[in-house]
């Protein structure tokens, strides 16, 4: 059974949210160069030298002192000077962007181990699993689905059905030197086929999707 690291949440990509932002700002530099026609550099270069959010800007802090741009500037904003209030500054940056991400924000239900839960995927929750326990992360599960097991928190529903593990069937080893007859087919009882039935669907909500009767004798 492979164990998936909880780095970043699979479906969920504000668990990587530094890297998601980054390329977000690039993309966004580079669209608005290429519907005005300016140069990329020149951009690049302003975006290093700009204070935001309270903060010095990229220059300032790498290299304690401002690059010479397009703009003009006076001399004694070249002069070099170290900053010491970054961490303190960071630190109410997060805080600040916190509590706006926890204003609509909810407590999960605590799970116990042995609770069925189902998995959301990209087709649902249609992947049905037990609780193992908490795992190393914060508000995260050790969550076990057919031979794997993963570790999740905001991806999973808790269910009232009946999750049985997947079992191997052993087949006995054959200790007489004979081989074991190949069992024959029985022609009296008529071979009926198997019909497999349609996995269940569970919604966002929690709603079991059923599909429509009308269509029931066509194929979909």
């Amino acid at each position: 059974m492979g164990l998936l690291p909880c780095h970043q949440q699979p479906h969920y990509p504000q668990s990587n949210g530094l890297a998601e932002r980054a390329v977000r700002s690039a993309k966004h530099l580079l669209e608005k160069c290429a519907r005005d026609g300016t140069d990329v550099y020149a951009a690049l270069l302003n975006l290093r030298n700009i204070p935001r959010d309270g903060l010095p800007s990229p220059a300032q802090r790498l290299l304690s002192r401002r690059t010479k741009t397009l703009i003009p500037m006076t001399k004694a904003m070249y002069v070099p000077k170290v900053e010491t209030q970054i961490q303190a500054a960071l630190t109410r940056t997060r805080q600040r962007g916190k509590a706006h991400y926890d204003r609509s924000a909810r407590r999960l239900t605590s799970l116990q181990a042995g609770q069925t839960v189902r998995i959301q995927t990209d087709r649902g929750y249609d992947r049905l699993g037990t609780v193992i326990g908490r795992a190393l992360q914060p508000n995260s599960y050790q969550v076990q689905a057919g031979d794997a097991t993963y570790v999740r928190r905001p991806h999973l529903l808790h269910t009232p059905e009946q999750y049985t593990p997947p079992t191997t069937t052993e087949v006995p080893l054959n200790t007489n030197s004979e081989p074991l007859p190949e069992p024959q087919p029985n022609v009296n009882q008529p071979q009926t086929e198997q019909v497999q039935e349609p996995p269940v669907v569970v919604t966002r909500s929690g709603r079991i999707s059923k599909s429509n009767i009308l269509y029931k004798d066509y194929t979909i």
